[in-house]
């Protein structure tokens, strides 16, 4: 009994071992759109959730989010969707229209382009480079705030 139950503990360290040794911590960095920081702790939130992935922070300066994660359990582009389904583009990801459109207006910004995420969003033009915008009070402007 005894030298049956340590073959079965030796089995299955052996085999906890093995998996541990294929596995691999990459991180990539993913330009997004978000424009605020309830943007940011949303995709953190989405990202973290995700399998495999270990650590999500997003710079909201540039706008790029560094994700850890560990190879053997997630890729890039599971990574990229996470954030689209979120509501977000994330490089060359589109936001998921339906997440899109459930975002506050003020989350509702521009690319990691320049350019709008989807045809909808109200402010066609990039209010950080743009000192002349008109709608700097309107909620598409982030009620005014840079």
């Amino acid at each position: 009994m005894k030298k049956t139950l340590l073959a079965a503990m030796t089995a299955l360290f052996i085999i906890t071992l093995s998996v541990n040794v294929f596995a691999e911590v990459k991180t990539i960095k993913i330009k997004t759109s978000a424009v605020c920081e309830e943007c940011e702790k949303r995709i953190e939130t989405a990202v973290k959730e995700l399998t495999g992935v270990l650590k999500a922070d997003l710079d909201l300066e540039t706008k790029i989010a560094t994700v850890k994660y560990d190879n053997s359990k997630t890729n890039p582009d599971r990574i990229r969707k996470g954030i689209s389904y979120a509501g977000y583009q994330a490089d060359n990801v589109k936001a998921y229209k339906k997440a899109y459109n459930k975002l506050p207006d003020r989350c509702k910004g521009l690319s990691a382009s320049g350019k709008t995420n989807l045809k909808n969003s109200k402010c066609k033009r990039d209010r950080t480079k743009d000192k002349t915008c008109k709608q700097k009070k309107k909620a598409c402007c982030g009620g005014g705030k840079k």
